[in-house]
């Protein structure tokens, strides 16, 4: 069997409802927030990225131009130092080269930039190789039109690649905001349960600590206190049951009293009551008419005296709830008629 650890107080009882309440509250929280970062963090890295794909992109445009212009310039000239200056600038298209490769991009991305890197060693081997104004040099420098075409394919590729990845953002916060709606959804039953179930919880010994003032406020103490729930409340319940205890030993000790006095105040009173009958009956001589005036004060006396110590003991019998009088029909066996309820009856008897 399972033990739970209750509460040592009802305040902490609140308190622990109001934790539950607030977890899954601040789960739903933390779960937003931890989302919303991560969807932060993948936002600005692929916007950084996209950004950086452009940049490179549009560098790759602007160098194969200056390569085009220094290779032909050579072809022409023959001037070695512009040999030299198309070598600087293809050391640096061979570097933006490589810093793109290092990016996150698709697989017919990479293949044109290996295609360039690859046509643009082919172009720089010819040229270094031929002279300067031959067949083989004027075919490599024609090449750079295909590598200014494919650099400009590239650097629209790079602004369809932001507008991919803002479709992506867009299709991960819309699947946040579903995801939200959904955990919202499933967390107001769950809240629900809950609060229902702390109601039920924190009701039910506040019921059973009313109900039994209302006992104990009717007069029954025969029926035992019993108050489940935080241990101040079950305290107040053993507090109760002591009240109920010390209650009906008082009640005890109120009819035994009752009786004890009763009898005691009957048992002369019946002697008082008598001696006044035989006085009355002149056995101790015949009384004069003064004598019998006082005998028969003393006669009524001691009787209402005992009819006020009989409603003494009835009232204590009627407190009690002991002696209840029910009226009934009664049909006799055999007779031809019915014997109606009594509407009233001798006050001797009542």
């Amino acid at each position: 069997m399972l033990y739970f650890p209750r509460p040592k107080s009802f305040l902490k009882l609140v308190l622990l409802g109001f934790g539950l309440v607030a977890l899954p509250l601040i789960a739903a929280l933390t779960y937003a927030i931890v989302y919303v970062d991560k969807l932060a963090d993948h936002s600005q890295h692929a916007v950084y990225q996209a950004a950086e794909s452009t940049q490179k992109s549009r560098m790759l445009v602007e160098q194969v131009t200056g390569l085009e212009r220094a290779a032909r310039q050579y072809q022409v000239l023959g001037d070695l130092a512009l040999f030299k200056a198309y070598q600087e600038l293809r050391d640096d298209f061979q570097r933006t080269i490589t810093d793109m490769l290092t990016l996150p991009l698709e697989t017919s991305f990479r293949a044109h930039l290996m295609s360039l890197s690859e046509t643009e060693n082919k172009v720089y081997e010819t040229l270094k190789n031929s002279a300067f104004n031959s067949a083989e040099s004027k075919q490599a420098v024609a090449l750079f039109l295909g590598m200014s075409e494919q650099a400009r394919q590239m650097l629209s590729g790079s602004h369809n690649m932001i507008n991919r990845e803002v479709q992506v953002m867009n299709d991960v916060a819309e699947q946040a905001r579903t995801s939200f709606f959904w955990f919202g959804l499933a967390l107001i039953p769950a809240l629900i349960l809950i609060v229902v179930g702390f109601m039920i919880v924190i009701a039910r010994p506040i019921r059973q600590i009313d109900q039994a003032i209302r006992t104990l406020g009717d007069g029954h103490f025969n029926q035992p206190i019993e108050v489940a729930g935080p241990r101040d409340l079950e305290l107040l319940g053993k507090r109760l049951e002591w009240l109920r205890l010390r209650l009906a030993e008082v009640e005890q000790e109120k009819v035994k009293f009752l009786r004890h006095v009763s009898h005691e105040l009957k048992t002369p009173l019946t002697a008082l009551r008598e001696g006044a009958d035989l006085l009355c009956d002149g056995v101790l001589g015949k009384l004069r008419p003064d004598q019998q005036e006082v005998v028969r004060i003393l006669s009524t006396n001691t009787a209402q005296l005992q009819s006020l110590i009989e409603d003494l003991l009835n009232f204590s019998v009627a407190h009690r709830k002991e002696a209840i009088l029910k009226l009934s029909r009664i049909i006799l066996s055999g007779a031809s008629s019915r014997i109606k309820n009594w509407q009233s009856l001798p006050n001797k008897y009542a």
